[in-house]
């Protein structure tokens, strides 16, 4: 754990991200780095 259970968001907050990008679906853009405010420079 790297926020020592000490996280911001609930579960449920912290699950919408990559369950909405679980079900773009075929064709929808893959392979990047993103959080709740946008893509994440890796």
């Amino acid at each position: 754990d790297l926020t020592g259970h000490q996280g911001f968001m609930t579960p449920e907050e912290g699950a919408r991200l990559p369950v909405a990008y679980a079900l773009l679906g075929e064709g929808a853009v893959s392979g990047r780095f993103v959080e709740a405010s946008g893509d994440t420079p890796w």
